[in-house]
Parts: structure tokens; C-alpha cells; sequence
């Protein structure tokens, strides 16, 4: 559907957005090596709002399985891309910071905002109010 394709999309703008904002804010430099980066949060963004996108009517509790899934795909790519921060090149150690940088506003973006846009845009009716039993 158009709507999930445009949220997919806008997902990947917001983080490509925050984190050339971030980094500017942090007086990181786009450099030639760090702009390798680009596409590739620009590529984890459209995924991570690919895969809660293509389920966000599915159950809550498949979509808190999502969230672990999406959290740990960005951890360990954190893991890997943070390991430059501490090179002794600095053109790696900024690709190891961009990197960083763009998989925190990812996560930001994947796991807190989009769910918030797509709620907005989606109201679900209230859930019925079960009667308590004394």
C-alpha cells in the first residue's frame, strides 16, 4: 500500500535527517570515508521499518518480539561499526562515530516513532473493557 511505502520512506528521511544533524551538532565532519555509511543507515532504516510495517496489525506480542529482533540487529551492528571508533585512523574511527550515530536515530526513528506515526494514522477502536470478577 501507498501509505506503508510513504512510512517506510519517511522512516529513512528521518534518520538520514537526524543523523546529519547529530553528527553536524557533534562537529563530525562528512569525510569520504564516512559517507560510505549513508546508504547503509539509510538501507537498516527502510528495513527496520519494513519489518514493523509489514506486521503492525499483527498481535502485541509479536510485535514486542519485533522490537527485540530490530533492537538486536542494530546492537550488533553497533557492536561491529562501534569497534572503528577506537582505530588510530582517523577516517575510521569517524566512519565508526557516523555509524553510531545513525543507529541510535535508527533506533529512535524504528522503534519509537514510527509505531507513534503509524498509531496516529491507524486508531485502533478501544479494547473492551472485560468486567472484573471479585
Amino acid at each position: 500500500r501507498l501509505v506503508r511505502a510513504s512510512l517506510a520512506l519517511l522512516a529513512a528521511l528521518l534518520t538520514l535527517a537526524g543523523t546529519l544533524g547529530v553528527a553536524a551538532a557533534a562537529g563530525l565532519p562528512l569525510n569520504y570515508l564516512n559517507l560510505v555509511m549513508v546508504p547503509v543507515i539509510v538501507g537498516l532504516a527502510v528495513d527496520g521499518a519494513a519489518h514493523f510495517l509489514g506486521r503492525e496489525d499483527a498481535d502485541p506480542a509479536e510485535l514486542v518480539d519485533l522490537g527485540r529482533a530490530v533492537s538486536g540487529a542494530l546492537l550488533t551492528t553497533a557492536v561491529g561499526f562501534g569497534a572503528l571508533t577506537v582505530a588510530d585512523h582517523p577516517g575510521l574511527e569517524s566512519l565508526g562515530r557516523l555509524a553510531l550515530i545513525g543507529l541510535a536515530v535508527n533506533a529512535l526513528v524504528s522503534l519509537w516513532i514510527l509505531p507513534a506515526l503509524t498509531a496516529l494514522l491507524n486508531p485502533a477502536a478501544p479494547p473492551e473493557r472485560t468486567p472484573e470478577v471479585a
